[in-house]
C-alpha cells in the first residue's frame, strides 16, 4: 500500500507544479505569494535554528513554533499586499480563521515531511526543513487563492 501512497503522493505533485507554472505566468499574485514565502521560509528556518539551537528546544516542537509564527506574519502580509485587490466580502477574522485552519493542516504535511525525513531517511533537520517548505507552498498558495482571500 505504501507504494500505491507513494505513487499518487507523487502524481499530485506533478499536477500541482503544472498547474503552479501555469499560474505563476498569468497571474501577479504569485509573485507576491512567492515573495512572502521566501521571507516567511527564511525566518522559518533562523527561527527553527533559534529554537532549537540556542533554546535547546526539540527541533520538531521548534519547528511546529516557527511555523505558527510564519502563519500569523504571512496571513497579515497576503492580506494588505498580496491579496489586497481582492474584495473580500468575509470579515477578517473569518478570513485568519480559514488562513490558520489551512495552515494548520499545511503544518501537519510539513511536520510529517520534516520528522519522515530527518528520522527516517536521516537528513539534517535544516535539510529536512527545506524540502517541506517547498512542497507546503504550493498547498498554502492554491488555498489562499481559491479558499482563504477568494471572493
Amino acid at each position: 500500500i505504501f507504494p500505491y501512497i507513494l505513487d499518487m503522493f507523487l502524481k499530485t505533485i506533478v499536477n500541482l507544479l503544472k498547474v503552479f507554472f501555469s499560474t505563476l505566468l498569468k497571474n501577479p499574485q504569485i509573485y507576491k505569494f512567492m515573495i512572502v514565502g521566501i521571507v516567511n521560509a527564511i525566518l522559518l528556518l533562523v527561527l527553527t535554528i533559534f529554537f532549537t539551537d540556542y533554546l535547546n528546544i526539540f527541533y520538531l516542537l521548534s519547528s511546529v513554533i516557527a511555523y505558527e509564527i510564519t502563519i500569523i506574519l504571512g496571513f497579515i502580509v497576503h492580506e494588505y499586499w498580496t491579496f489586497v485587490k481582492v474584495k473580500k466580502i468575509t470579515k477578517s477574522y473569518v478570513r485568519f480563521l480559514k488562513y490558520n485552519i489551512f495552515y494548520f493542516l499545511g503544518l501537519v504535511i510539513h511536520s510529517g515531511f520534516v520528522f519522515m525525513l530527518t528520522n527516517f531517511f536521516e537528513l539534517h533537520y535544516l535539510l529536512s526543513q527545506l524540502i517541506a517548505i517547498a512542497v507546503v507552498f504550493l498547498f498554502n498558495f492554491f488555498i489562499s487563492k481559491k479558499i482563504t482571500f477568494k471572493n
